[in-house]
C-alpha cells in the first residue's frame, strides 16, 4: 500500500500524482529523485505522499 516512486524528474508527477489518489485512494508514496527545495512542498501538499526522498537535503563539501 505504500510505495517508493524513483525519477520523479523523468515525468510530470505532480499531476500525476493526483490523479493515483482518484484511482489508488488507499495507496501513498515517496517519490524520490526531481525533488528539491522549490518544488517539494507541493508535493508534500498532495494528501497521497507521505514523504520524499532525495539527496538535496543532505549538505556536501565534495566537488563532483
Amino acid at each position: 500500500d505504500s510505495f517508493k516512486f524513483f525519477s520523479t524528474l523523468m515525468i510530470r508527477c505532480l499531476n500525476m500524482f493526483k490523479q493515483f489518489n482518484n484511482l489508488f485512494s488507499q495507496t501513498t508514496f515517496c517519490p524520490t529523485c526531481g525533488i528539491n527545495e522549490f518544488n517539494y512542498k507541493e508535493f508534500l501538499s498532495l494528501p497521497n505522499v507521505i514523504c520524499e526522498g532525495g539527496s538535496w537535503v543532505v549538505k556536501t563539501n565534495k566537488k563532483i
